[in-house]
This record gives C-alpha cells, sequence and structure tokens, in this order.
C-alpha cells in the first residue's frame, strides 16, 4: 500500500482569559480547546497574560512544560510560545493544563475536575 505524507503545517492557538476567569480557546476561526496536529508540525500559542502549558505525563514537543515570553513587537502586550511536535511523538491525545497569571491572581484551566479539558491530539501524517 502507498501512503503519502502531508505537508507540515503551523497552527496558531490563542488562549483568553475572560473577566469571569474562564479560559477560551480560539484556533483557526473556531474553538481551539482541541488542537488537531502531526509530527513535524508547529504550534504557536498567545495570551494577553503570561502563561504556561504542562503535559501531565507526556508531551509530544519534548519539554513537558511549556513557558510563554513576551513577544517583541513594538506595540504588542501579547505573551506568546512556539514548539514543534517531535518527529517520535507517540500518536494519541495529550491532555494538558494552562496556567495564567496577571494582575496578582494564578488562574488555572485543565486535567484536574475540568468537564472539558483542553488537549492536543497527534495524528497520522499518512493521507
Amino acid at each position: 500500500m502507498n501512503s503519502t505524507s502531508a505537508p507540515a503545517k503551523h497552527l496558531h492557538l490563542d488562549i483568553e482569559v475572560e473577566p469571569n476567569q474562564a479560559f477560551r480557546y480560539w484556533s483557526e476561526g473556531g474553538d481551539g480547546r482541541v488542537i488537531r496536529l502531526r509530527r513535524g508540525d508547529t504550534l504557536a500559542v498567545t495570551c494577553a497574560e503570561p502563561f504556561s502549558i504542562r503535559f501531565s505525563q507526556k508531551s509530544p514537543f519534548g519539554a513537558r512544560q511549556l513557558d510563554s515570553h513576551r513577544e517583541s513587537m513594538l506595540h504588542s502586550r501579547e505573551w506568546f510560545l512556539a514548539a514543534g511536535v517531535l518527529d517520535n511523538a507517540a500518536l494519541g491525545v495529550y491532555p494538558y493544563t494552562v496556567e495564567a497569571t496577571g494582575e496578582g491572581r494564578v488562574l488555572v484551566d485543565g486535567p484536574e475536575g475540568h468537564r472539558m479539558v483542553p488537549e492536543i491530539i497527534i495524528e497520522s501524517a499518512d493521507l
């Protein structure tokens, strides 16, 4: 059987922390709570507040915790991180926790007791 690999893609995820402390995830104009990637793909995540993403078990990016950095553009107030899916990342589901800090508070959204867990799904690149 012949299989063809899809070209690597770049995906953007924007995380918003609302005044009521709810987290919203946006990607490609829709809900970004579940992100589907393939080996070799890259992901950029932005948020208005400093944040980190932590994987409870394993990470498709290598590091179990990814920390944001201040965007370097002159007028931007965004925090961001960028990561590439490892070429040898196991296929499957990777639930994660987001921790955002700002205005003297720490807000957490993730696997511990949440109904809608944010997750990254690594799929096969075969078409």
